[in-house]
Parts: C-alpha cells; structure tokens; sequence
C-alpha cells in the first residue's frame, strides 16, 4: 500500500509510454484506478508500481484514487503479456478495460423512455431498428442517447417516434450509483443428466485443479457440448470463483439464454455491443466488485475487471469474430488461453469445427482432446447420401 505523498507509476490508456510517474494525494495500492492527467487532459489509469523519476515530488504531477476497484496483480501482468504479444502499447491495452467511461463518472439524472409495441403504424427501418435496441436489453426503459447510440438512428427519428406515441416518456430517475439492480445468484437446478459420453469429458476437465489447462470439446452439432461446460462453470461457480462464457454474438440466442436458466436457474448476466451505457456501467463495476461471477459475453467480455477468474469457456472458439482489428489488433481466444496460463486457471475450448490450430495443438499434446460423437437427448444424424447429378439429371424444361 502507497501512501499520501508517494511517487507512483501509472498506467494511463494512451499508445505512447509505458507509464508515468505521478505523486498520490491520497493512499492507493497497486491495481487501483487514480485519476491523472496527461498534457491537461484528464484520464483514469492505474497504479502499476513505484514511480522511478529523479524529480522532486513537487515537481510531479498528483493522482487521486477514483474508486475502491482493483486490478489484481495477475491481471496487470497479462496486460504487459498481451502487449508484447500483440505489439499493442500498454496503454491501448488497458484502453480495452477501461472503454466504459460511464463506471467512473457520477450519478446523474437521465430521461427515460419506453417501446410501445402495440401502436399501429407502417413499419419501418428506423422503427423496426429501435424495436431490436429494446429486444436487445430486455425491453427496459432506455434514454434517448442509448436508443440513438444502439439502434443508430438520428434524434429527428426519435423525436417523431416520441410524437406517434411509438416511445412513452415514462419520467427521470436517477442513474443508479454503482450496484447492479440486479445481480443473479445462480443454483444447479439438476435439470439435465449427462449421457455417458458427456460425462466422460466432464470428468476428465479439470477445472477445481487451480492449474492451467487447455481442453477442446470436440462435439458434432447437438452432441450437447454445452451441457458439458456447464457442469464445469458450476463447480467452479459453487467454489467461488468466477466464470466467463464467451461466444460470437450470434450465438446469443433466446434458445441459448433459456437453457442456461433452466440450468442454473436464473438468467445470465449478458455482455454485449448493444447494451445502454448504464447496464454497461453496472455489469463492469458488478464485475470488479466481485457480486457478478458469471457473465455470458462476446470478445470484448475478456477485458471486464475479472476478480478471482476461476475459468473461461470459448464457445464457438473457431468463430472468425474472435478477432480484433480496430481497438489493436488480438484474438480474443489466443488472449483467454495466454490470460489462463498466467493466472493459472483451466480453459475449454468449445466447437464442432475447430480451428486448424486448435487441432494441431491438440495433436501436439498442449491441449486435452475430447470427443463428442453422439447426438444428446436420443436425437439421431440425418441420412446423408451421395448423388451422382451425371446420371440423376434434372427434367428438362
């Protein structure tokens, strides 16, 4: 723990340095966000170390601590990993944490409204777009800024849609301050019993093993992989440690959403691009408070402030979105597995058509191969046959 007065390296998520000295103005430890100012631009960053300059401490600039949060050190050094690796600066890395501003800044008042689906009026592009921005977050009340930002449409069209009674003001209320309005508490509700094959890859993932691991669960479609990697959250959800299910975004189904509930018993915590900025703010200080341990999210879910990572399942991990090209350059997978070594919990590699490196390393002996060649549930492969169009030609016209 620093105290007031000391000289500290900091962190902020800029693509020049690796960190500047800062003098504290109040006691802080190492992980915990300060704000800091760059060239009179201010920033949040974090307190990486001790600060190094041959300056006096009044000649160097003064950093307040903003929140309670912490990174944990296992977290600090998979950002400098992942910036060697990607060649990404330290600051564009941390960038990647810290893109919800929203989780730092004050409570304030916002305007809400809500979709009236039943009004009768031709439907639209627009219209249709700002149903699929509500669908996406539940159909909550949102703000004008977060229909305009998640349906991306402009502030005419919602002032028309406001006007056709399309969107109800239902009144202001205030942001909520920090905890999650909801944060589920999960059971196993023993709603499904594993056949023998899965229970086979389920026992051999060893995931209450505090040791890192790769396994791929190799599975045809409806072989019920899913099932499998449940299991595996649970028991390190029931150890009290913390779980990531991390899926493209298509693969965010009202199918998919429905059995995790009917498997632990309440729906997931969801991440997402589409989300308002105020769930957002709440699922990441959730998160970093440690009252969310599991959530279910795409890419960027990987840089949520993780507390006590217990284990990272990558459905779908030969899925092409996987990979980043305009916040830096990574896969998120290769990120999840080098994320995992150095904070030494198991990974599960999910898919029915792995990647062509993922079954190399699997051949290679770095990572577990299990198989799923069966279909769950009693269901059976369709009959597939070859048909010789030279002799089965069409009829004529």
């Amino acid at each position: 723990m620093f105290k007031a007065g000391d000289v500290v390296k900091v962190l902020v998520p800029i693509a020049v340095g690796d960190g500047y000295d800062y003098r504290l103005d109040a006691p802080a430890d190492i992980g915990q966000f300060v704000q800091a100012s760059v060239m009179k631009r201010n920033y949040i960053g974090v307190v990486v170390g001790t600060g190094n300059s041959n300056l006096s401490p009044e000649k160097i600039k003064p950093a307040t601590p903003s929140t309670s949060y912490l990174l944990p050190p296992t977290c600090l050094r998979w950002l400098a990993r992942m910036s060697e690796w990607t060649m990404m600066p330290p600051g564009a890395v941390l960038r990647l944490i810290l893109n919800v501003p929203e989780a730092f800044a004050p409570p304030k008042t916002e305007q809400l409204f809500a979709y009236n689906a039943a009004t009768k009026t031709r439907t639209s592009t627009p219209r249709q777009a700002v149903a699929d921005a509500f669908a996406s977050n539940d159909n909550e009340p949102m703000s004008q800024a977060d229909i305009q930002n998640i349906a991306h449409v402009s502030s005419a069209v919602i002032r028309t849609m406001i006007k056709n009674g399309i969107l109800n003001d239902v009144g202001a209320r205030l942001a909520r301050p920090g905890r999650m309005q909801y944060a589920p508490t999960y059971c196993d509700t023993k709603s499904v019993t594993l056949n023998t094959e899965q229970q086979a890859a389920a026992d051999q993932i060893s995931v209450l093993s505090s040791q890192f691991s790769v396994a791929l669960l190799d599975g045809i479609t409806g072989s019920g992989k899913t099932q499998v990697y449940f299991d595996a959250a649970w028991k390190v959800y029931a150890a009290g440690k913390s779980i990531l299910l991390m899926m493209p975004e298509i693969a965010l189904t009202a199918q998919f959403m429905n059995r995790f509930a009917a498997r632990f018993g309440a729906r997931p915590v969801v991440w997402h691009s589409n989300l308002t900025a105020a769930k957002r703010r709440d699922i990441w200080r959730g998160v970093a408070s440690g009252e969310i341990r599991m959530v279910v999210g795409t890419r960027s879910a990987l840089f949520l402030p993780w507390q006590n990572l217990g284990l990272i399942v990558v459905d779908e991990e030969h899925d092409g979105s996987y990979k980043q090209e305009d916040m830096g350059n990574y896969h998120a997978r290769d990120m999840a597995i080098l994320r995992a070594h150095i904070e030494n919990f198991p990974v599960i590699l999910a898919s029915a058509t792995p990647a062509a490196e993922t079954l190399r390393n699997a051949a290679d002996g770095k990572y577990k191969h299990l198989k799923l060649t069966s279909r769950f549930g009693g269901a059976t492969m369709p009959t597939i046959e070859t048909i010789d169009m030279r002799k089965e030609r069409p009829e004529p016209y």
